[in-house]
């Protein structure tokens, strides 16, 4: 295992990227579909067999989680080296110049806040995790990887065990009496070597410490220069330092809930991630955290916090009130010179009356132009999800700090707060006709929302384990649901009865879609596969694959084509009848970061080094729009229909909506 191997199976070989006695890591060079991916190959001469009986158990537990915050496992397999000695290996995604969860907030210097959401996205993968019966059992920061575009993932389930007789033989635990993962990060039942003691209960203690250092730096023990059997004690008998004797922010609701993760007897913690990171959201959203029971007194600046505005405002109303009254008298014994000055302000008036009505006028010419650029201020936090109504007159967006909220644009003005929803919001869909909107939260719910009341229409989790994308056909009648079971449920929301199961061949899905009738289903998976089904049947009527960087799909209403945007090869229309790429439309750039439909599936919006937008017309196959840029790089965007519109999110939650100007058809 000294020499560097050439090629692994189907992967080249580039550099080794870690190496211990059991097991060697390579950079390796995948061709078809290209990408970079890591390989852990066993050192097979020397390798024991409880490290052979984990790796199998993490190719398994890998093979089953599908969460964006969790590296992928691609293949598993045996690799023969020159001597002829067998080895087996795992090819799983490559984390490129990672940094862990601490070295990248220290990086960039990231508040509280900021880390605590980054905080949230591990609850969340690892209830992902949890929901699968897996319990990761050594979470730490180098096991937590971020790389430079600032995505997470969440690494080595290599001593991971999994509650579940699906795995067969891999469930019975054979390592017990023996420490399986990190001490400074183990719970007091891992500590115990009592392997029927754990369960998710034991993530959340290892996330508590992790949460404890990355907002104070430090360990909650002080483990340093002690033996392992000291350390153990440690850990089994003493309580955690409070953090806010070292970082006096991470004090009250905060502190609370940390040290509920910490506590010795699991019991007491948390359940499991997921309620630790919708604990943390709540403290966010200045609401009254489980973690603690919160008096009256408490929820009284928690509502203070949430409702600032409205309480300074009820204030200043009843200090106008007693200064009303006070000058009350005062205003009577001077009638008389009122009476003067009234007759003085009559003559004013006209005049005002007279330069109110030019003013309105002028406001009406301009008005007759509504389409200029404006912006909608943000409150210093990175957009969720945003979208345009159907008719292109309102934006919808959401936040982790704002609720669901719509926009008018027309008026410049909010006309729905929807905020009756502990969970975050991760994804927004609006029904064809824009009545019903749909959010999926950090929960795998589904809120379905009546958008002219912001009345709550219904509440379900449609997913045995995460939900990953979601359609709903024009009326929202029916709700296709895609699963990370590499399924998509095809229910009727009359009844809630599901109609279809469709299935992929090929990797989970990550995007699905009605065709405008509903009478088709099309669906990309993350292998970048195209499937179509027919709704009434469920039958499926063709698969496309060969396409690279998939990020956008969508039904154009008025052809029978099915486009969708390769950042490598453009965009390329499908023959919905056949399945055969018919149509393609050069983007012109090899620089594409993303791209956006609008809801016709006719207009196309690509970004480009994530600050210069360009709008095309997929059914004419050319550019429409003069290049727009912006100065501050783009973290969401939307297209309003027939491309009059478009919106860009930059990270401070700030949107900058410009109209869309076409080119005109000399040029």
């Amino acid at each position: 295992m000294s020499d560097l191997p050439k090629q692994i199976g189907q992967y080249q070989i580039q550099r080794v990227i870690g190496s211990g006695g059991m097991a060697t890591v390579y950079a390796a060079l995948q061709k078809q579909p290209r990408r970079t991916v890591a390989i852990k190959v066993l050192n097979s001469e020397i390798v024991s067999e409880s490290t052979l009986r984990r790796f199998r158990r993490e190719i398994e537990i890998l093979g089953r989680l599908r969460h964006p915050c969790i590296a992928s496992v691609y293949e598993a397999g045996t690799y023969e080296d020159e001597s002829g000695i067998a080895h087996q290996y795992l090819a799983v995604e490559y984390v490129p110049a990672a940094k862990t969860i601490l070295e990248f907030a220290h990086n960039q210097r990231l508040d509280i806040k900021d880390r605590l959401k980054l905080f949230i996205k591990i609850c969340s993968a690892v209830e992902h995790a949890h929901k699968q019966r897996v319990i990761h059992r050594d979470l730490k920061p180098n096991n937590i990887l971020i790389d430079t575009a600032g995505r997470l993932k969440l690494i080595d389930f290599g001593v991971a065990h999994a509650a579940d007789p699906e795995l067969g033989e891999l469930t019975v635990e054979k390592d017990t009496g023996q420490l399986l993962g990190t001490i400074q990060y183990m719970s007091p039942e891992q500590v115990e070597a009592s392997p029927s003691n754990i369960d998710p209960r034991s993530d959340v203690y290892a996330l508590g410490i992790v949460l404890y250092e990355l907002l104070t730096d430090q360990h909650p023990y002080d483990l340093k220069g002690l033996r392992i059997h000291e350390a153990l004690r440690v850990i089994l008998t003493r309580p955690p330092r409070p953090p806010s004797q070292i970082s006096p922010e991470v004090k009250g609701d905060l502190e609370a809930i940390i040290l509920s993760a910490l506590e010795k007897d699991r019991s007491r913690r948390y359940a499991d991630a997921g309620a630790f990171g919708r604990d943390i959201l709540r403290f966010l959203k200045h609401q009254p955290i489980q973690a603690k029971k919160a008096g009256a007194v408490h929820k009284a600046r928690l509502f203070a916090k949430r409702r600032s505005r409205l309480l300074v405002a009820t204030s200043v109303i009843a200090s106008l009130l007693i200064a009303v009254a006070t000058f009350a008298v005062w205003k009577i014994r001077q009638a008389k010179q009122e009476v003067q000055v009234a007759q003085q302000h009559v003559a004013d008036a006209k005049s005002i009356k007279t330069l109110q009505n030019e003013a309105k006028q002028t406001v009406q010419t301009s008005d007759q132009d509504k389409r200029s650029y404006f912006i909608l201020p943000g409150k210093g936090e990175p957009l969720d999800a945003l979208i345009f109504d159907p008719k292109g007159e309102s934006l919808l967006l959401v936040s982790t700090d704002q609720p669901v909220t719509a926009w008018d644009l027309n008026k410049r003005e909010k006309t729905l707060t929807f905020s009756d929803n502990d969970a975050a919001v991760s994804q927004l869909l609006l029904s064809g006709s824009g009545e019903v909107l749909a959010i999926i939260d950090d929960d795998g719910q589904v809120v379905q929302i009546d958008v002219s009341t912001g009345d709550v229409i219904s509440r379900r989790n449609y997913c045995n384990g995460e939900l990953v994308c979601l359609a709903l056909n024009e009326n929202a009648s029916q709700i296709a649901v895609g699963c990370d079971d590499l399924t998509i449920g095809l229910f009727s929301d009359q009844n809630s009865e599901l109609i279809h199961t469709l299935r992929s061949s090929s990797g989970a899905f990550v995007a699905v879609t009605f065709n405008k009738n509903a009478s088709l289903i099309a669906a990309l998976s993350d292998t970048n596969t195209i499937y179509q089904w027919q709704t009434s049947t469920g039958n499926r009527l063709w698969s496309f694959v060969g396409l690279e960087d998939t990020v956008a799909i969508s039904f154009e209403s008025t052809t029978n084509y099915l486009w969708c945007v390769s950042l490598t090869k453009g965009a390329i229309g499908i023959d919905i009848k056949t399945g055969d790429a018919k149509q393609k439309l050069s983007l012109g750039r090899e620089d594409l970061t993303s791209a956006v439909f609008d809801t016709s599936g006719r207009y196309l919006a690509t970004i480009v080094d994530d600050r210069t937008v360009r709008v095309w017309d997929v059914i004419e196959k050319k550019l429409i729009s003069t290049p727009i840029t912006t100065n501050n790089p783009i973290a969401r965007a939307a297209l309003s229909p027939q491309g009059l519109w478009i919106a860009l999110a930059s990270e401070n939650g700030d949107i900058e909506v410009f109209p869309v100007f076409h080119l005109s058809d000399e040029n």
